[in-house]
């Protein structure tokens, strides 16, 4: 049985996921990371994408207390859905440790946990722990069956989930943390499909969905001013259109601090909700 998750026992067996084909100034800040763990934290690199879900399956099972995604947004995705999907219903889950070397690095940020990879390390080992609800989505695939994800900060549809597939290492290399920005931009070229949301309160359609668990979206920007780690409702924000001149409304907002203060987009809070599409959307 893991130790209580509370208790300062539960750090006595660490395990890091890490992807060890980190590229530039990732790399280094890796390196630095790991050389700074304590002893008992044990390493388990990733060897190809996904990988880090398999990873944090076996380290719940090997009975690790502490499981550590060392990277970005997408890291913490993999190993929060490698330790909750499990099929075992006696199944404890390991506490999820945080080390910020993404791009955005949102889920840290909504944390608290500082960007400074020292200061993150120091928590890591003294910090406390703290509840988080963690939606649970259920996707049709491709052939036409069910999938089971969960996400920790943020779900998109339209626009976001276009832009974020076009997102890969060259551009975020030229543009770090525009990057997202850029591939949104390039996805405008094309025409965007139309979501239908649907929820116990409204039923709407749009261009950009936006799902918040938490307050922040791009990092920093906070955009679901209700959202809560801790609360078990989800932000729901719909903008009918995500034309150029749409975005440009935006942005003028978010640099107000205030993103919705010009676009006719609608915020609500929900419990539920239900997206579809006439075609296929990632």
């Amino acid at each position: 049985m893991n130790p209580d998750p509370r208790s300062p026992e539960f750090r006595t067996r660490a395990c890091v996921i890490f992807n060890p084909t980190a590229r530039g100034d990732k790399a280094a800040k890796l390196r630095t990371a790991l050389n700074s763990l304590p002893p008992h934290f044990e390493t388990r690199p990733t060897r190809s994408a996904g990988d880090a879900v398999t990873l944090a399956r076996e380290a719940a099972a090997d009975g690790f207390g502490f499981v550590v995604a060392a990277g970005g947004d997408g890291t913490v995705h993999e190993v929060v859905n490698g330790l909750l999907n499990q099929e075992d219903p006696h199944h404890t889950n390991p506490v999820l440790g945080v080390l910020p070397l993404g791009t955005m690095n949102v889920f840290a940020r909504e944390l608290g946990i500082p960007m400074d990879l020292q200061a993150a390390i120091e928590l890591l080992k003294h910090g406390h722990c703290a509840d988080c609800f963690v939606p649970r989505v259920h996707l049709t695939s491709d052939a036409g069956s069910w999938i089971t994800r969960r996400f920790v900060e943020l779900a998109g549809a339209g626009l976001d989930s276009i832009a974020v597939q076009k997102v890969n290492w060259n551009l975020k290399k030229r543009w770090g943390a525009m990057a997202y920005a850029v591939a949104g931009f390039q996805a405008l070229r094309h025409g965007l499909p139309r979501i239908h949301v649907r929820t116990p309160e409204k039923c709407l359609v749009g261009e950009l969905v936006l799902i918040g668990n938490g307050r922040l979206y791009g990092g920093p920007f906070e955009l679901f001013p209700e959202g809560r780690l801790d609360d078990d409702r989800l932000a729901v924000t719909v903008f009918p259109k995500a034309r150029l001149g749409d975005l440009v409304t935006i942005g003028l907002g978010w640099a107000l601090n205030d993103p919705l203060r010009f676009s006719d987009a609608a915020s609500w809070l929900t419990r539920s909700v239900e997206l579809s599409a006439e075609t296929m959307v990632p």
